[in-house]
């Protein structure tokens, strides 16, 4: 089964995936699961996990994506 590309959500959503994945963990649920049900790697969810354990709800936080702006 092929997962859906997160990044093509928007932001709100993606936002919203992360919490629940962190939610769901935090409940005691396994990452293989997690990721079935949010349709995302298992991986990916470990990964929003472990930033959340180490920084907090900033660690899942969405960041500016792309090339930055050049200072003139």
């Amino acid at each position: 089964m092929e997962k859906r590309d997160a990044r093509k959500l928007k932001i709100s959503a993606q936002q919203e995936l992360r919490e629940r994945g962190v939610k769901m963990r935090e409940q005691g649920m396994g990452y293989k699961d997690i990721g079935q049900i949010l349709d995302v790697h298992h991986t990916t969810v470990s990964t929003w996990y472990a930033k959340y354990k180490r920084d907090g709800k900033d660690g899942i936080k969405i960041k500016a994506r792309g090339r930055k702006e050049a200072v003139l």
